[in-house]
């Protein structure tokens, strides 16, 4: 009885979070990546510029890795990263085993 009560006083002040999601998958997995070892407030200033430069991800992929590398400069270990979205990327457009496996994803968004 007592641990029902409980219970119930912890969902009424802690309910239970709703997930959604916010992004698409391929967003979320790029802004990942460039959140690795840096606070949000440098992940979202490189996410950010690296949207506004290449506003596709196929633009992303074809992009120059330098400019890649200036988009992302504020995160942080820019050079690795633009490397690894790069990499990533490219295994979306240039694979048909990505689109085989289910990983086939829009790249113009």
């Amino acid at each position: 009885r007592k641990v029902k009560h409980i219970i119930s006083l912890l969902n009424k002040y802690y309910p239970t979070p709703s997930w959604q999601r916010k992004r698409k998958p391929l967003d979320q997995l790029i802004l990942t990546l460039i959140s690795q070892n840096t606070n949000w407030r440098n992940t979202s200033a490189a996410y950010n510029q690296l949207r506004r430069n290449f506003p596709t991800w196929e633009e992303v992929a074809r992009a120059p890795l330098s400019e890649l590398q200036k988009a992302l400069r504020p995160g942080g270990l820019y050079r690795q990263k633009a490397r690894y979205i790069k990499e990533i990327l490219n295994l979306f457009l240039y694979t048909s085993d990505a689109a085989d496996e289910g990983l086939g994803v829009d790249l113009g968004g």
